[in-house]
């Protein structure tokens, strides 16, 4: 058993079976009216998770089993006794089918010789509700992505490998462009082009959008430790010969704002965001596992299984949950359960009800930049399947927060490297 307890006097505790894994976790907020949650796993004799339970004020909210065949792969997840999703493998080992019972939905994956996937099919019964097929260059690279519609996106990569076009049938084509250090250098999409500019550390320094006569002109700050701490957008009409003005945006707020400011912890996390009307601050553990998000106030609390995200918390009720197999599988928001649909970069695509019915539909581009993207979508969990937080713009990855706008982590990576591992040190950092 080890306790620990935080500088606001709250006290957690871990148990440990006899193998030294995790076995029953507590936590407290440390007031009256504060929720008190735990979560307890059991294991097979294989050491496969075989079961997790998380309780709210003592009161069972998931109750989730796995069984697994006879190579150790995930065949079953049940929630509550009831089966969820049951998996599939080819002779290959690859994921042939997944059926998700509760929501009468499947998906089904065929590879070709070298076990790349070539095509992925989500179904409802025998209703196709989304599909993709592949093609891939000689050296592994994607060629082709083609959706149940027919529409093909079309990809090409340099001498090096690095993707130099997206093509997407009936849109503007994306070009890219680097410099000597694989930094990106510029963006085309149709008449628009975006310049990156960069300090002698590689880390992104001004981006230059240009279209239609006018500039805009964003320049990232960062402190001694490579964590950017501010952004500002400045905006130019060439035509006017105008100085611009100052402001600053945030992914899916049409709003304008001043300046975007980020704060880091001892450790190089994240621990608050400013901006016009928004603050955002958050808290992580003793792992690094974010523990809360604070937006205006409004405080969120995420209880963890594993490297996952199990539960949240808003106030003293749970407002959402999540149940996982091999990947996520479907949400419960306070009595509204969707099912999560992939594609084969594990990508959400598509939420459905536990009738099966398509409720949402998501498309994004090489880099995560989801198109059409909806101000009221409460889900957060979308570009490869991972937290997308609104208030920033970015996606948060457990060590660090990705920016898919600009294609790069706001912060240099966590790991510095091994002296064991020369070449370890010796990573692009972000």
């Amino acid at each position: 058993m080890i306790d620990s307890t935080d500088i606001n006097n709250n006290k957690s505790s871990v148990e440990y079976d006899a193998l030294g894994r995790v076995k029953a976790k507590t936590d407290a907020k440390g007031n009256a009216v504060s929720p008190k949650y735990s979560t307890t796993y059991t294991y097979d004799a294989a050491n496969n998770p075989k079961s997790f339970v998380l309780k709210h004020n003592g009161v069972t909210k998931t109750n989730t089993t796995y069984d697994y065949d006879n190579m150790n792969r995930l065949w079953k997840v049940y929630e509550n006794g009831i089966q969820t999703a049951a998996y599939t493998y080819d002779a290959n080992g690859n994921r042939q089918t997944i059926t998700y019972n509760t929501s009468a939905n499947t998906t089904n994956y065929t590879y070709n010789l070298a076990s790349k996937l070539i095509s992925l099919t989500n179904k409802k019964g025998t209703t196709t509700l989304s599909s993709y097929a592949y093609t891939y260059y000689l050296d592994g690279n994607q060629a082709t992505k083609t959706d149940h519609t027919g529409k093909v996106t079309t990809y090409g990569y340099d001498d090096l490998g690095r993707l130099e076009s997206e093509s997407v049938q009936g849109d503007p084509a994306i070009i890219y462009t680097y410099d000597d250090y694989n930094n990106r250098a510029t963006m085309t999409v149709g008449t628009e082009i975006t310049r990156y500019v960069y300090d002698k550390n590689n880390r992104l320094k001004t981006e230059t959008k240009t279209a239609s006569g006018t500039d805009e002109i964003t320049r990232y700050y960062y402190d001694n430790n490579g964590n950017q701490t501010c952004k500002t957008i400045e905006t130019t009409q060439s035509s006017s010969g105008g100085s611009g003005t100052l402001e600053a945006y945030i992914l899916e707020e049409s709003v304008n704002q001043d300046i975007v400011f980020n704060e880091y912890d001892g450790f190089n996390q994240l621990k608050r965001v400013t901006t016009g009307g928004i603050a955002a601050e958050y808290q992580y553990n003793a792992d690094g596992q974010r523990t809360t998000k604070s937006i205006n106030n409004t405080e969120t609390r995420h209880i963890w299984d594993g490297q996952n995200i199990a539960a949240e918390l808003t106030g003293t009720a749970m407002t959402a949950k999540y149940i996982r197999g091999i990947n996520l599988i479907s949400s419960d928001m306070a009595g509204t359960v969707n099912y999560y649909l992939f594609n084969g970069h594990g990508d959400v695509i598509q939420l459905t009800n536990s009738s099966g019915n398509v409720v949402k539909t998501y498309n994004y581009d090489a880099f995560g930049n989801e198109k059409a993207p909806d101000l009221n979508d409460n889900n957060v969990f979308r570009y490869c399947g991972e937290y997308f937080d609104k208030e920033t713009g970015t996606y948060y990855l457990r060590a660090r927060y990705y920016n898919p706008v600009t294609g790069r982590f706001i912060s240099e990576d966590s790991y510095l490297g091994s002296n064991n591992d020369h070449f370890s040190k010796l990573r692009k950092k972000s």
